[in-house]
């Protein structure tokens, strides 16, 4: 096989491009999230945001907190203990119905169970 350099441009290019394609795909926010919420529900979904708000459940593994990305809030059901207020979190989990309210906070229709939470942002 004659290796040109045509192909030796072209398929490192095709192969950025299906990348970039691929990690274009899926929800941008949180609106776009709560817009679709049936065809994300039990799907992983990865969202960047600040936390506004959080609700530490005595007697339970179980914590939420709220998160805002200037196009909605959401709350996140976590085990590992709740995040600093103020601070931005890239947040990876899968998007359920809740339970109805929690220690008399109502949680909305979805929430996301948390699998993964990285700092991503100093307090504003």
């Amino acid at each position: 096989m004659t290796v040109t350099l045509a192909n030796r441009f072209l398929v490192p290019c095709a192969g950025l491009a299906v990348l970039a394609f691929v990690a274009g795909c899926g929800p941008k926010n949180i609106a776009s999230i709560r817009s679709k919420a049936e065809k994300y529900e039990g799907q992983t979904v990865t969202i960047t945001a600040r936390v506004i708000d959080t609700k530490d459940i005595p007697l339970t593994n179980n914590d939420y907190y709220k998160i805002t990305d200037d196009s909605g809030e959401l709350w996140v059901l976590t085990t590992r203990g709740v995040p600093l207020k103020g601070f931005k979190y890239k947040i990876e989990g899968r998007l359920e119905r809740p339970a109805g309210s929690v220690a008399g906070v109502l949680l909305g229709d979805h929430i996301v169970r948390e699998t993964r939470r990285e700092e991503v942002g100093e307090k504003y």
